[in-house]
């Protein structure tokens, strides 16, 4: 199959406020797809038996904005936010004749993440606090299954922490750190094979995991 082609079309601003304690970005864009590659299922001209090709299959539009915001309220304190809109489509998809143009794209249209972080100056080094918030709408990962709510995933959030200490007379950081801290159940990724096998996969994303973690630099 041949290379996908991507044309990007975007304008944004770039803006620092109140002396440097507010930053904020933001853009939107337009991109136009062309030889799309994607999934398809051809049959055996001999055998008739199916089997799943990647082809240059279609064209497509996608449409976005992206808004970053970063602030500094007080000294030691960054907050941290920014927001996502996707909405892409399909110009054209033709599969075995049967037109696909009206599939989902396998990205969710909105996501949000949300973080602050504090500093504590000590005399051991800098004590680091951070927490971090994430949210995507629902995102079906293979628009041609026909049990499609086995390969969709639902709007979901993500919570992460981390404590760090930074040890200046090592050069190193001590953390203590936390994913998925709410334990979510969520899919990373679906495949669809019920048309062809009769069932589908999906992958899961990561379960809860905390640990600790230890960095020595070497400057």
């Amino acid at each position: 199959f041949r290379p996908e082609t991507a044309t990007d079309y975007e304008i944004g601003i770039k803006s620092d406020w109140l002396d440097h304690r507010l930053r904020v970005n933001a853009a939107a864009y337009y991109i136009d797809y062309k030889d799309v590659q994607r999934r398809v299922i051809v049959a055996d001209p001999v055998s008739g038996s199916l089997a799943t090709l990647i082809a240059n299959a279609a064209s497509a539009e996608v449409q976005g904005l992206e808004l970053e915001v970063t602030a500094i309220p007080i000294e030691g304190l960054t907050l941290t936010g920014g927001v996502g809109y996707t909405k892409p489509k399909y110009k054209r998809f033709i599969d075995r004749g049967a037109d696909r143009s009206g599939e989902a794209w396998p990205v969710p249209e909105t996501q949000v993440n949300l973080g602050a972080e504090y500093v504590w100056p000590t005399s051991v080094g800098d004590l680091r606090a951070r927490v971090d918030g994430y949210w995507q709408s629902d995102v079906n990962f293979d628009g041609a299954a026909t049990s499609d709510q086995q390969t969709t995933q639902k709007a979901y959030g993500l919570l992460n922490a981390r404590v760090s200490l930074h040890v200046d007379q090592w050069d190193a950081d001590l953390a203590l750190f936390g994913t998925n801290l709410t334990d979510e159940r969520y899919l990373a990724n679906a495949v669809g094979l019920d048309n062809q096998l009769g069932y589908n996969i999906g992958y899961l994303g990561e379960p809860r995991i905390v640990g600790v973690q230890l960095t020595k630099h070497f400057r």
